[in-house]
């Protein structure tokens, strides 16, 4: 066990005594839930739009004492190594600090993370909030409300209402790697999802490595796609319309996703895209398009659709999305 694993164990044994796992693009239940021990030490077609936002000022959490135990951030362990026993021993892994995240400062990194999306309000009519994101025992917490009680005072941009969300969006891009969260999903109709993407001019790709949520059709569903909306008309593949790709796919696992925690991961080369679950490869696909660097995401919303979660029964909210630990490596062949 690392430096880093160890002390994300004492943390966590310390706080356990007062608390005790498609084709449209983009949800634990109650505190900060539970953690094991972290770490391996070796020894949908409609995408996401994006546009600016109002918040209101509100903080209905105290989370004081919650923090009580936090530290500051440990830099990337190298001797960590990821849940993928079909590759672990075959490469060289590599730490890429920038989207390496343990959570273990009283806050969200702002070197690192934005607490919004700076450019997407959210999926209508749940609203993206910076007061649903925060950092509480080693873990970080996204959470969807239902804010019918008007105890926070929002500024609901047109169309927005009744339901607030959160988003947290890496500052600096990658491009290839192994990407992988240990995490417990909403156990609501609220969404949580995993993805990757970037907006440019000429071209957006996204890249999809869960939207997850306990919705009727949906609980044990593992939904993952590759998008690409926008490219050069150079690129082989897209009409001279620029009509959008979509490459769903789903994997189905044999209890609810949201019924405790999982590892998902993202083996994202050149040459292909392979989704993993809890060390498991569940699809794999050709990588034809997916060579731009692209903005590590984590998200809920409220995805409303055919064939999609719906929105998420009042009496089920608050809930939240719990992300035990964000890790990335490079990775080169031994």
């Amino acid at each position: 066990m690392g430096l880093r694993d160890r002390l994300k164990a004492k943390l966590l044994g310390d706080s356990s005594s007062s608390s005790s796992s498609s084709d449209d693009a983009h949800g634990g239940d109650g505190g900060g839930g539970s953690a094991s021990a972290k770490g391996h030490a070796h020894g949908h077609a409609h995408g996401h739009g994006h546009d600016h936002g109002a918040h209101g000022t509100c903080d209905c959490h105290d989370h004081d004492a919650e923090d009580a135990e936090a530290t500051d951030g440990v830099n990337a362990d190298p001797n960590v190594v990821p849940d993928y026993p079909a590759a672990v021993d075959k490469f060289a892994w590599t730490p890429i600090p920038h989207v390496w995240d343990e959570w273990n400062g009283r806050t969200l990194d702002a070197s690192k993370w934005h607490d919004h999306n700076p450019g997407w309000k959210g999926r209508k009519p749940g609203l993206f909030h910076p007061k649903n994101v925060r950092v509480a025992k080693s873990q970080l917490i996204l959470t969807a409300c239902c804010e019918d009680d008007g105890q926070c005072a929002i500024d609901w941009p047109d169309g927005y209402e009744r339901f607030t969300t959160a988003f947290v969006r890496a500052k600096k891009p990658v491009l290839y790697g192994y990407f992988e969260c240990r995490a417990k999903p909403m156990a609501s109709a609220a969404s949580s999802a995993f993805w990757f993407s970037n907006n440019q001019r000429d071209r957006w790709t996204e890249i999809d490595v869960f939207e997850l949520a306990r919705a009727r059709g949906h609980e044990c569903t593992y939904h993952m796609n590759a998008h690409v909306f926008r490219m050069p008309t150079r690129d082989v593949g897209l009409d001279k319309n620029q009509k959008p790709l979509s490459h769903p796919g789903v994997w189905t696992n044999s209890c609810a996703l949201c019924d405790d925690f999982h590892t998902f991961g993202l083996d994202w080369t050149p040459e292909a895209l392979t989704w993993v679950v809890d060390g498991r490869p569940v699809r794999s696909l050709p990588n034809t398009y997916w060579h731009q660097p692209l903005f590590m995401n984590f998200d809920s919303e409220t995805m409303v659709g055919a064939n999609w979660f719906g929105l998420p029964d009042p009496a089920e909210l608050p809930s939240e999305f719990i992300i035990d630990y964000v890790r990335a490596w490079t990775k080169t062949p031994l």
